[in-house]
């Protein structure tokens, strides 16, 4: 949150939680700012439903529960026996926990979301859909190409969680297009000896301090 408000995040914000879980981030932002406007997405309806409970009390808050992802349509999630490795996504070699069912859910994209809800701008944008992030962020598209998203903070996945989950290569490739620079990684976790995975936070070039090199 410090870096948030130091690289100028408005003291109330449009958020984004997509991949809400049981609203970890709803909490922190609506502690941190209180006058924030929060969106959040979970797809997973078991999931859904200790959301609702466990976030009653904030406000300015819309919950849906809808996935997002590259184009609208339908996508099975599968639910696993911890909630917090929910994915659209197979478990690959450094995964954990079983697959309890597989739930077909609704799939919407955050431009057409947008679209709909006349929302002109997100201050920031925060996705942690176990290596889904990168289909969030395609369907994007057209709000990242008209510099109408300030931050973005996701999870960065370095091991083999996910089979075909995007690459950390491919996830900063597609930040770098969109004109984002990295502000830092935090809470680095590590699975057997190697990096596993962490957070990071993104800002858009239009809002980071110019400068050149000296000689």
């Amino acid at each position: 949150m410090h870096d948030l408000k130091s690289f100028g995040l408005k003291p109330r914000p449009m958020v984004f939680d997509v991949g809400a879980n049981c609203g970890q981030t709803i909490r922190w932002v609506g502690e941190e700012l209180p006058g924030a406007t929060i969106h959040a997405f979970e797809p997973s309806p078991t999931t859904f439903g200790h959301l609702k409970t466990a976030v009653a009390n904030v406000p300015n808050l819309s919950l849906w529960n809808v996935g997002l992802g590259a184009a609208p349509g339908e996508l099975v999630l599968n639910e696993n026996s911890h909630a917090v490795m929910n994915s659209f996504l197979e478990l690959d070699d450094f995964g954990w926990g079983d697959v309890q069912k597989k739930t077909k859910v609704p799939i919407d994209t955050i431009d057409a979301f947008c679209a709909r809800s006349s929302i002109d701008h997100i201050d920031l944008l925060k996705s942690d859909t176990q290596g889904f992030d990168l289909e969030v962020l395609r369907g994007a598209e057209r709000m990242l190409s008209e510099e109408r998203v300030s931050f973005i903070f996701c999870e960065v996945i370095f091991s083999a969680m996910y089979k075909n989950q995007s690459t950390v290569a491919e996830m900063l490739a597609f930040l770098q297009k969109h004109s984002f620079l990295l502000v830092a990684f935090y809470r680095f976790a590590y699975q057997r000896g190697l990096a596993g995975w962490t957070d990071a936070l993104f800002v858009h070039r239009r809002l980071a301090p110019s400068f050149r090199y000296g000689g």
